[in-house]
């Protein structure tokens, strides 16, 4: 086992210890959702408003154990960068326990603007996954996986060099949201799509030359 898949875990086990702490503080409908101004916008009841992000976390934790032992590519590729693998799960639980820290504070009387506090954790997401994605080696459930990236070789190591300088320049991009906040939609989501979509287009390009 790397480093990083107990880290993962740790990070499970605190989220559902942070549900609990938190839990007897919460009135019984709490809030749920906030618009891009950071205002609050939808509630849930207090069970899954506190225990969704953890049950979330360790589902996403589960899945992430289990799809590397199904994968038809386990053997020449999957083990090549199961490191860099873990690293993804274990950035992924920690945004998901950043945002449930965060949720729970304004729930419990904390004042503080929702999207100051969301936009740089997601601009440092993109910048890791981006930086990550580099690493992957051919595969069915990680990378951008695409009919011509899953058909050559070459065709994925150039799409994912390609893909991780996009994501890394979303992540960047992602905190001018902070300084344009009426914009924030735009420096978050576009880029990301943007860069998604390019990522297909190149590589369909790569593999017919």
């Amino acid at each position: 086992m790397t480093s990083f898949r107990p880290l993962a875990l740790v990070l499970v086990i605190l989220s559902f210890g942070a549900g609990f702490y938190y839990y007897p503080q919460l009135p019984e409908r709490v809030i749920s959702h906030w618009n891009l101004a950071g205002e609050p916008n939808g509630t849930m009841i207090k069970f899954w408003g506190v225990f969704l992000f953890p049950f979330i976390g360790l589902g996403t934790f589960l899945l992430m154990q289990f799809l590397p032992k199904v994968d038809p590519m386990k053997k020449q590729n999957m083990d090549l960068f199961r490191r860099h693998f873990d690293v993804v799960v274990f950035v992924i639980l920690l945004f998901l326990f950043y945002v449930q820290w965060i949720a729970m504070l304004a729930n419990s009387g904390h004042k503080f603007d929702m999207s100051s506090a969301i936009i740089p954790a997601m601009g440092a997401l993109f910048l890791v996954i981006g930086a990550v994605v580099r690493h992957v080696e051919p595969n069915w459930f990680m990378g951008i996986r695409t009919p011509w990236t899953l058909s050559n070789k070459t065709v994925w190591t150039k799409t994912h060099q390609l893909g991780g300088t996009l994501f890394q320049m979303s992540g960047v991009l992602a905190f001018g949201g902070l300084i344009f906040e009426s914009y924030a939609l735009w420096f978050v989501v576009i880029p990301v799509v943007a860069s998604a979509l390019v990522s297909f287009i190149y590589s369909y390009i790569i593999y017919a030359k």
